[in-house]
């Protein structure tokens, strides 16, 4: 095409759309941005995957709000009077209730059934437990008492399954597959699982463990799933109920309870 002379409309289609100059800094100032935020978000995550299972924890905990409600009281009188603040309870789902299977028990670290979680907020409860704290407890003019509880509903806590002995043996799904049917679980397990431990959150090493519910009333085991989880947590999970106080996996698993779930 001689020098001067305008495109053809066939080379004008093919040539492509050219960013004002007004457009050009914006544009590149996005693509920067976007950049160093996928560096920043890369380097985040290879951090997290050296951090400990508490630690881990802790920058789980930190993305997820602390909600607070305030719960109708079953036992008004002696157990919360008893109650500080910061001390803690346990949100407990309650499917052994034949007249509110769907309810979530508020629970004092003794046992003590307190009251229950209004009805409002049972949906976001996403555990068969939560832990959380004691946020104010207080006494009405008319002299009724009133319980604060805050807690991430949406946290897992870390607990012992408690299930009993006679129950045991058939609660071993991974022993009962074959090699490569249990190999095939843990990887589609952990892969859904965003290699995120269950309880901790990203941590380096994985294993994939079975999550069970024991419903006392019928004496049944039921599976619920499975999930990504570190080898601690796992050690802890299915801690042997028979070991002795000064058996060292009993007191590594006491200590790590302690500090994920405070």
């Amino acid at each position: 095409m001689p020098h001067g002379s305008a495109a053809s409309e066939h080379e004008q289609q093919q040539m492509p759309a050219r960013a004002s100059a007004s457009e050009q800094p914006e544009a590149l100032a996005q693509s920067r941005g976007k950049a160093k935020q996928l560096m920043i978000d890369s380097l985040k995550s290879i951090q997290l995957q050296g951090l400990s299972p508490v630690d881990a924890r802790l920058t789980a905990a930190g993305d997820l709000p602390v909600e607070s409600f305030q719960c109708q009281l079953w036992e008004p009188a002696r157990a919360v009077q008893e109650l500080q603040p910061d001390d803690g309870v346990m949100m407990v789902k309650r499917f052994d209730n034949t007249s509110a299977p769907d309810s979530v028990a508020v629970m004092s670290l003794k046992g003590q059934l307190l009251g229950y979680v209004p009805r409002r907020h049972i949906a976001r409860f996403l555990n068969d437990t939560t832990c959380g704290h004691v946020y104010a407890v207080s006494q009405d003019a008319a002299g009724l008492w009133r319980l604060t509880v805050a807690c991430r509903p949406e946290l897992p806590p870390l607990t012992v399954d408690t299930i009993p002995a006679n129950l045991a043996s058939y609660a071993r799904i991974g022993k009962a597959l074959n090699p490569d049917d249990w190999k095939a679980v843990q990887a589609v397990t952990l892969q859904q699982a965003g290699y995120r431990c269950r309880e901790c959150g990203p941590v380096g090493q994985l294993q994939c463990r079975e999550r069970w519910r024991f419903y006392e009333g019928y004496q049944v085991v039921k599976l619920m799933g499975f999930a990504a989880a570190h080898p601690q947590v796992c050690a802890v999970k299915h801690l042997d109920p028979c070991c002795l106080p000064s058996d060292p996996r009993r007191q590594h698993a006491v200590s790590l309870l302690q500090h994920i779930n405070e």
